[in-house]
C-alpha cells in the first residue's frame, strides 16, 4: 500500500491498533487483481461494492481517540480504502485534482463508502492560476512538471488551500487527525496552505525525494525542516530512499 508497507501495520508499530490478517493477497486465486477477487474475505459489518478493494486486516483500535480520521490528498483510485474503512470507518476525506479520475474512480468509490470527496489542486495560494499536468499515457498527474517522464498536457486549474476547504465544507478537524499526501512534487504547498489546522493533525505521511523529480520541488531535507518546525518528529522512512533515493516518510506530532 506504500513503501513503508500497510498503512494498518504502521499504526500497528506505534501501538495504535491490533489486527488479524484477512484476504487471500499472495495471489493464489491466478487472479490480476487478487485484493479484488472473489475469494477474499471481507468482514460482514463492512459494506462492499465491485470496484472496490477488499481487506487485509481486521483491525481493533487500541487507542480509539488517537486514530480519528484521515485527510488524503491525491486521491486516485483510493488504493488505501481497505486500511482506512477499518481504522476510520466514514471519517474519510478525499482530494483529487484530476477532475476525469475524480468523475470516474474518486467520487463513485467515495461515496459508496459515504466518505467525502472533493475535485481541487491544493497548494499554498487561494485562487492562484497554476498548470495540472496529466501523463498521456497513464493516469498520473502533478502541478509541477516531472523530469525525464514521457508525454503530458496540462489542463488549467485554480489552487485550493486545505485551510479554506476545511473552513467552506465544514471539515470537522477535532475528528481528523491522520494526513496523507501524495501531490506528485507539491507537498510542501499544500502543507503551508493547512498552516491554520496543522495543529490538529497527529499524523503526517508524505512521498519525499533526494533528488529532483519534479521540476521545482521542494527536497526531503526541506521538507524535513518544515514540518519539524510546525511539531512533528519522523517516525520512519522507507528503504528505497538507499536505492531510488526518494520514498515514503511518517511523521508524528512530537
Amino acid at each position: 500500500m506504500s513503501m513503508l508497507g500497510h498503512y494498518v501495520l504502521l499504526f500497528e508499530k506505534l501501538n495504535l491498533v491490533e489486527t488479524t490478517p484477512l484476504a487471500k493477497h499472495v495471489g493464489g486465486d491466478g487472479s490480476a487483481h487478487p485484493l479484488e477477487s472473489e475469494l477474499d474475505i471481507c468482514p460482514p459489518h463492512w459494506p462492499t461494492h465491485p470496484i472496490l478493494p477488499h481487506w487485509d486486516y481486521d483491525v481493533k483500535k487500541l487507542v480509539p481517540e488517537k486514530l480519528r480520521g484521515c485527510i488524503h490528498v491525491g486521491a486516485w483510485d483510493c488504493a488505501e480504502m481497505g486500511c482506512y474503512v477499518p481504522m476510520f470507518g466514514e471519517n474519510v476525506v478525499w482530494v483529487e485534482a484530476n477532475k476525469n479520475t475524480y468523475k470516474h474512480l474518486t467520487k463513485p468509490r467515495a461515496d459508496a463508502y459515504n466518505h467525502k470527496s472533493y475535485n481541487h489542486a491544493l497548494g499554498d495560494i487561494e485562487g492562484k492560476k497554476v498548470s495540472l499536468n496529466i501523463l498521456t499515457n497513464a493516469d498520473s498527474s502533478s502541478l509541477r512538471e516531472v523530469v525525464g517522464t514521457s508525454p503530458y498536457h496540462a489542463v488549467e486549474m485554480k489552487l485550493k488551500t486545505l485551510d479554506n476547504l476545511i473552513q467552506e465544507e465544514e471539515l470537522d478537524m477535532d475528528n481528523i487527525n491522520f494526513l496523507n499526501i501524495d501531490a506528485e512534487g507539491y507537498e510542501y504547498e499544500v502543507i503551508n496552505g493547512m498552516r491554520k489546522n496543522i495543529e490538529k493533525i497527529d499524523y503526517l505521511f508524505f512521498e519525499a525525494s533526494l533528488i529532483e523529480r519534479h521540476k521545482g520541488a521542494k527536497n526531503f531535507k526541506q521538507m524535513h525542516e518544515l514540518v519539524t518546525g510546525l511539531g512533528f518528529k519522523l517516525v520512519k522512512i522507507s528503504d528505497s530512499f538507499n536505492t531510488l533515493k526518494w520514498g515514503d516518510v511518517l511523521y508524528k506530532r512530537a
